[in-house]
């Protein structure tokens, strides 16, 4: 059976953090005030976190919101195809590298001015490159 609790628990320990340690960069990544008790509380399944809380540990541990909440989705009845265009969510990562005053991180590191500026370049060649080659 399914234990949210236990999901954040294995997570932590995978990340060979404390309740304590969690609460600290979570605090200092997304500016929140989580404390060692409420993760304990969540962890026993005691609570349940906010929805912006599960939305920045799903950011934190670079997971799915899928995979943290247990959720599998069959889609194989499903006759319609989703469509995505990412044109937008490139532009406004390039605008989100050059002007964030937050702390950017890539899996977990954080990326120095240096290595956001070489990314936003990179992005923007290629949402021009794919401009060009989806026009033929």
């Amino acid at each position: 059976m399914y234990s949210f609790g236990k999901k954040l628990r294995n997570l932590r320990i995978e990340k060979g953090l404390s309740q304590a340690e969690l609460a600290d960069k979570l605090n200092a990544e997304f500016g929140t005030s989580v404390n060692k008790g409420m993760i304990s509380k969540w962890e026993n399944d005691k609570e349940e976190p906010r929805m912006e809380t599960v939305r920045n540990l799903v950011s934190f541990f670079n997971i799915s919101l899928n995979y943290l909440m247990d959720i599998k989705y069959d889609d194989s009845n499903n006759s319609t195809v989703s469509v995505i265009d990412i044109a937008e969510d490139m532009k406004t990562l390039v605008n989100l590298l050059k002007t964030s005053d937050q702390e950017i991180r890539f899996n977990g590191t954080l990326l120095s001015e240096d290595v956001k500026d070489t990314l936003s370049v990179s992005l923007e060649n290629l949402i021009l490159l794919t401009e060009k080659i989806s026009k033929n």
